[in-house]
């Protein structure tokens, strides 16, 4: 159980905590728009890892020549459709009377916030990291360093919800207290506490809900 006593922040990981999928491009999108993309979901996906994702290309880029369609409708109506934690909004407004809230995500800012304003979250953030804002990535830690930086506290008052082992790594030795909320209940977050769903989360970590 993590020890909250200096705990004043929390952090959700936005692809597999709030928006409970994984493969958000090789699966999601090219379900989605099974028949109508026009370039093969391998490039499509090296476009959003490594253009949209870090900030190096643009949504006009990115979207050039994959649909013979207005893309910025398509790209609404795909976000709109995205599997979100059904407790997300339930959660986020008990720990918001307590806590500060964050999002944190290799996601680009232009698709998150449209899905987090329509689950009712959006305003109850206090900030949010993405990596296209250059704040690097999750992978190399700049990503948690400016996200305790943009909430004006030492990392070891923020608690990350994440559902990679690697990333908690990764924020846990930079001083932030973590917890584990796996898409797949088989995954070994040890020695990390792991959740099944955001439910669980005010208990699991002692946190004030009240």
């Amino acid at each position: 159980m993590t020890n909250n006593n200096n705990i004043t922040a929390i952090a959700f990981d936005m692809i597999g905590v709030l928006v409970t999928e994984e493969r958000l491009i090789s699966r999601g999108f090219d379900d989605f728009f099974a028949g109508r993309l026009l370039l093969p979901i391998a490039t499509i996906k090296e476009r959003y890892d490594d253009g949209l994702c870090p900030g190096t290309m643009s949504r006009d880029e990115f979207w050039d020549g994959i649909l013979d369609a207005d893309w910025h409708a398509a790209e609404s109506e795909f976000l709109s459709a995205r599997a979100f934690a059904p407790d997300a909004e339930m959660i986020s407004a008990l720990l918001s009377r307590h806590y500060d809230l964050a999002v944190i995500s290799d996601m680009p800012r232009e698709w998150a916030e449209p899905i987090l304003a329509q689950h009712h979250i959006l305003d109850r953030l206090t900030t949010a990291a993405f990596c296209n804002d250059g704040n690097g990535s999750k992978h190399d830690g700049r990503l948690f360093q400016a996200l305790a930086e943009q909430l004006q506290r030492p990392a070891e008052e923020i608690l990350l919800v994440d559902d990679r082992p690697a990333n908690l790594t990764t924020a846990h030795e930079l001083g932030y207290h973590c917890i584990c909320c796996p898409l797949d209940s088989s995954v070994d977050a040890r020695p990390f506490t792991t959740i099944q769903s955001l439910s669980d989360l005010p208990r699991a970590a002692s946190l004030r809900s009240d």
